[in-house]
């Protein structure tokens, strides 16, 4: 994806585990330019599930993210140039199983999910949860953009006492290429931003996943580390917001 995917920290919180298949990698890159996001959180492993929303059915999963804690939630749809970010609703269940059973949108992020699984764990409706905005284009679900607070049992946090946020994403592979992956994010950085002022924002992804950097760097994230995981280097970023030149 590039694979447009961030971490699905985009989805995470929801039922019985299936068993992952590969290794995975943080963050894939920007669908749209390429391509979460979520998204987003890191790569998926073992015993470890995709979160989607409040359900009492289980599915394997990408660590669960906190909760942001006192936020209005829902907010009122977001409308970017091309765009409409806003919470899921149940028309989207088909949209979410497509995400997760894509094997191009994964390719960073530990091997797709048997799409039968899928089918039986997904709730009506996925996602619903503070952070997580479903990406609508002309009326249809592309993907997702989740900024959520991290775990703080998480390893590679910027913050002492991992105060940080992080953000995740996942696009569809038929939409990439046209920047929407850049333009949902920016928007979704946005909404945290003044939501949580001060707040840093990390991104993880592989350095292999050149789209995924690109995005990176288009929205403002600068490095502050590299390091070995999963057979593969990862990187992380931190986001400060882009400066309009003068």
């Amino acid at each position: 994806m590039l694979t447009i995917a961030s971490g699905i920290g985009a989805l995470a919180h929801v039922g019985r585990a299936l068993t992952d298949r590969r290794h995975a990698s943080a963050h894939p890159a920007d669908l749209a330019d390429q391509p979460e996001i979520r998204p987003g959180p890191e790569p998926r492993r073992a015993g470890q599930a995709i979160s989607f929303g409040s359900s009492s059915r289980v599915c394997d999963r990408l660590p669960a993210m906190t909760e942001l804690g006192a936020v209005a939630w829902p907010v009122d749809p977001i409308k970017t140039e091309r765009l409409v970010l806003r919470e899921s609703e149940a028309r989207d269940r088909a949209a979410f199983i497509e995400l997760f059973a894509s094997a191009d949108v994964h390719t960073y992020l530990g091997g797709p999910q048997p799409r039968d699984e899928l089918e039986r764990s997904v709730p009506e409706t996925p996602g619903r949860r503070p952070g997580l905005f479903v990406i609508e284009l002309d009326g249809a679900m592309i993907g997702t953009a989740e900024v959520s607070r991290r775990d703080a049992e998480r390893r590679g946090n910027v913050r002492p006492d991992a105060g940080e946020a992080e953000l995740s994403y996942l696009f569809l592979p038929e939409v990439w290429g046209r920047g929407y992956a850049t333009e949902a994010c920016a928007a979704a950085l946005d909404w945290f931003a003044d939501a949580f002022p001060g707040v840093a924002v990390v991104l993880y992804t592989q350095t292999a996943n050149v789209r995924s950097m690109r995005l990176a760097t288009k929205l403002g994230f600068t490095e502050v580390k590299r390091f070995e995981k999963w057979d593969a280097e990862q990187w992380m970023g931190e986001w400060s917001p882009v400066t309009p030149p003068a």
